[in-house]
């Protein structure tokens, strides 16, 4: 009986050490807010991007007129690099967002050459230069603290697992994947420091394919 006993103490060491050791190995970024919000703004096609601007302003502007005001004009700026080259404004940090949008707007106050949909934009932002620039980066600020919001929600892991070819004694790697919403994938590659909260990634797949999503592993 006592021999049984030590055998099934050793088991249960043995489990409880696994659980321990799986624990610690856990991916400590991979569900935090910043990295699912790059995620989510970096995925989203413009259509998505468009009507989470419109819903942001929608108290404030039916975005179906030339904007009259400031504000109205800082949303319709932000509706219209929703598309086109959207990927520089969306698809960095939102700190370099922030500043590449800030130094568009800037652009845009100076120069007379731009597209027609920025006509009324540009003679408002013109009025005032200090104040438009003040006006939009704070608008930018709550609307990139807005997505970070609806990242929560629609950002999720789905699973995880140790990325053999990136373990070191400095760093451990890993492949996340998670949803987005319902139906659209993404593989992150995370590597994270052991010593510090410093990491890296980079995406291996993104889009509505579950098998696809596994064939990127191969």
């Amino acid at each position: 009986m006592r021999r049984i006993s030590i055998i099934v103490l050793v088991a249960l060491g043995a489990v409880l050490s696994m659980v321990s050791c799986n624990t610690l190995r856990k991916p400590k970024h991979a569900d935090s807010r910043y990295l699912k919000s790059w995620i989510f703004r970096t995925c989203i096609g413009n259509d998505y991007r468009k009507s989470l601007v419109e819903d942001f302003g929608a108290s404030d502007y039916n975005f179906s007129t030339p904007p009259r005001t400031l504000k109205e004009a800082c949303l319709a700026y932000l509706f219209n690099l929703s598309s086109g080259w959207s990927d520089y404004y969306w698809n960095k940090s939102a700190k370099e967002c922030k500043t590449h949008i800030l130094e568009a707007a800037d652009n845009l106050i100076r120069i007379d050459d731009y597209d027609d949909r920025y006509d009324q934009i540009h003679n408002i932002f013109c009025q005032d230069p200090d104040q438009t620039r003040s006006t939009l980066s704070n608008m930018v600020d709550r609307f990139f603290g807005a997505l970070e919001i609806v990242a929560e929600l629609e950002v999720h892991i789905i699973n995880w697992k140790l990325n053999e070819d990136a373990l070191a004694e400095t760093y451990t790697g890993y492949l996340v994947e998670y949803e987005i919403g319902e139906g659209f994938y993404v593989l992150l590659d995370l590597i994270e420091n052991n010593d510090d909260d410093r990491y890296q990634w980079k995406i291996m797949y993104s889009g509505n394919s579950l098998i696809e999503l596994q064939q990127s592993y191969e």
